[in-house]
């Protein structure tokens, strides 16, 4: 049990003030600073000085801090009593109690009232009055202490502003490259989406395309029945021997292998795959040719 807790030392700024037993036109108060640290894992010592005439100090041992507890009536543990001490030091309501005053020295007594909010128990430490070496001293020290953790807390703040810039450095990079990422795959989709958008407007408005595409099964069947029509058509001067027909159906699968070498010589006047009238009649012509050739034979 000791002040191990207290590993940075504390600085403040007590409100100064004289007691209400003060004579009625006391000379007025210069602005009075705090400092309080661990001398040792033993001791608490507090200074408190204007850097002029008014200088202050307590020290106080792990058992006086322990008998103060019971005076003031704060349970619980050792760690959490220091806990309140320290963040009492640190409120804005710590008050620096002045009286006795006696020119040209200033004030004779002083006590420190710390509180760490309304309503929670009151600490009263009195103060022992430095003059001459000691509160040189004690303002020495003060000083150098003060210029230690200014110091410390601006090292640590050009560490965070450089970790800060860093991380912004890496934050901007990577919102760049998701960026062109995102732009990469917004040329992808578009692109995707533009020629699925073409494709549904050629099947919906007939438009032209560029690519012969495989003719659908109603097709094949309208031109075989075309071909069967001119199959049973009367033939000039005589008519067709019924039989012709029959066997021109037996031979429907040598036909039927012969449309896609009839369609590759049709012209490029074809609209998703569906032959216009001009090419339908050059493949029908085509199956003609095939149909007088069969039956010659």
């Amino acid at each position: 049990m000791g002040f191990e807790a207290l590993l940075e030392p504390i600085f403040g700024e007590p409100k100064a003030e004289w007691s209400a037993s003060t004579a009625t036109s006391p000379t007025p108060l210069r602005p009075h600073v705090l400092h309080v640290y661990a001398l040792d894992p033993s001791r608490l010592t507090i200074h408190v000085t204007d850097f002029h005439s008014s200088t202050w100090e307590a020290l106080r041992s792990v058992q006086q801090l322990e008998d103060l507890r019971d005076s003031i009536g704060i349970r619980g543990s050792w760690s959490e009593f220091l806990d309140y001490v320290i963040a009492s030091m640190k409120s804005e309501d710590l008050k620096l109690v002045l009286e006795g005053q006696s020119n040209p020295h200033g004030a004779v007594n002083a006590k420190l009232i710390a509180q760490k909010s309304k309503g929670m128990p009151r600490i009263s430490i009195p103060l022992t009055k430095l003059v001459g070496d000691a509160a040189s001293e004690a303002m020495s020290n003060f000083s150098l202490e003060l210029f230690k953790s200014f110091k410390s807390k601006h090292s640590l703040l050009i560490y965070e502003q450089d970790c800060r810039n860093q991380l912004t450095r890496l934050l901007s990079a990577e919102q760049e490259k998701n960026e062109n990422i995102q732009k990469q795959l917004d040329l992808v989709l578009n692109s995707k989406r533009l020629k699925s958008q073409m494709s549904s407007n050629e099947a919906t408005s007939g438009l032209p395309v560029t690519t012969l595409q495989e003719p659908s099964a109603g097709w094949w069947r309208h031109c075989m029945n075309d071909l069967f029509d001119f199959a049973a058509r009367p033939t000039v001067g005589s008519v067709v021997n019924p039989d012709l027909v029959e066997d021109f159906d037996m031979d429907l699968d040598a036909l039927i292998h012969e449309v896609p070498v009839a369609l590759k010589k049709a012209p490029k006047d074809v609209v998703l795959g569906m032959p216009s009238r001009p090419a339908g009649q050059k493949i029908v012509g085509r199956l003609e040719a095939m149909a007088l050739g069969k039956r010659k034979n």
